[in-house]
């Protein structure tokens, strides 16, 4: 049995008081933070089947496990599915709440259209997160907004002002709530909107690896030691970037033994180190690592695809289940 993986009948009884069913949905969010998707999917979904027979499918504990799930099934390339997931819970908290998971689902409502590539559905979700933020005094999720509201203003628009003020409100607002994560990626954000004009160029880098590294994040670890990899190279020194593209290596690899399997830094590390070695006019060994690299991102892409095979060929078994009902 997985970690975290209860059976029916200690189902039942966690289920029967609502404290535990919070302290089940908590341990499964914090699976999807360290990218353990399956576990946090398994835990959400056995406790929507012990609510569904309770007939508690739809109450707050059971909106909030629909919400678990769809962040897991977002996390695990499940778009489509998690998209529709997301779309009723948020409806379905829009006049009683629970107003935490309102609010939480529009966030990742705004995310996963940003992914999609869509600005004015991301925008949209971001003002009903707000409103509930303001409305429902729940400063706590406040840090998380302006994390995706940086990444909206830098994705989709040519305001950069507006992009770097709401990525110090991250710096600003996420330590009192000690939202060590929040703050790490604060810091990625103001490296990728204002590294040129800083007096130290690797200042956010460093902070945001020191962090990542205090909640063994192994994920944005490999991002922030990639940036800073990447800095030296553009500054001439090889030695240093090739010191911290070892480090970048590590941290993707110990990502994915941790339960990344989507992590593209590891591919990105490979091609930066084929890179650095033509600088050094080392063919061989740059051949070597650009070829490495690109399997490495085939492996990947095949993996991806057929996780989303996998999802097309389970909402046709449902289809053609509810057809046949």
């Amino acid at each position: 049995m997985l970690l975290g993986q209860p059976d029916a009948s200690a189902g039942r009884f966690l289920l029967s008081k609502k404290m535990q069913g919070d302290s089940l949905l908590a341990q499964a969010e914090a699976y999807i933070v360290s990218f353990k998707n399956d576990s946090a999917v398994l835990i959400s979904r056995q406790m929507l089947h012990v609510l569904k027979r309770q007939n508690q499918h739809e109450s707050p504990l059971g909106l909030k496990a629909q919400l678990v799930l769809a962040r897991a099934l977002e996390h695990n390339d499940a778009d489509s599915i998690s998209l529709r997931l997301l779309l009723h819970v948020q409806e379905a908290c829009q006049k009683e709440g629970p107003w935490d998971t309102y609010v939480k689902s529009s966030l990742a409502l705004a995310l996963l259209y940003e992914n999609m590539g869509r600005p004015s559905q991301c925008l949209e979700y971001l003002n009903y997160a707000k409103s509930g933020i303001d409305r429902h005094d729940l400063q706590a999720y406040y840090p998380q907004y302006a994390m995706r509201a940086c990444s909206y203003y830098r994705v989709f628009t040519s305001n950069a002002d507006s992009a770097v003020y709401y990525a110090r409100e991250v710096l600003r607002t996420a330590p009192i709530y000690d939202l060590t994560l929040e703050e790490a990626w604060g810091h990625l954000l103001m490296d990728m909107l204002r590294s040129k004009n800083a007096p130290d160029p690797l200042q956010h880098l460093k902070i945001a690896a020191t962090l990542f590294i205090k909640i063994e994040d192994y994920t944005g670890l490999s991002y922030a030691f990639g940036g800073i990899a990447d800095k030296y190279f553009r500054n001439g020194d090889l030695k240093k970037a090739m010191a911290f593209n070892d480090s970048t290596i590590a941290a993707a690899q110990k990502s994915i033994a941790a339960g990344n399997k989507w992590n593209p830094a590891l591919f990105g590390a490979y091609r930066f180190r084929a890179g650095l070695f033509r600088q050094l006019e080392r063919h061989d060994s740059a051949w070597h690592y650009l070829q490495k690299g690109y399997e490495v991102e085939l492996n990947f892409m095949r993996a991806k695809e057929s996780a989303k095979a996998i999802e097309i060929d389970a909402r046709y078994l449902n289809e053609k289940k509810s057809e046949a009902n």
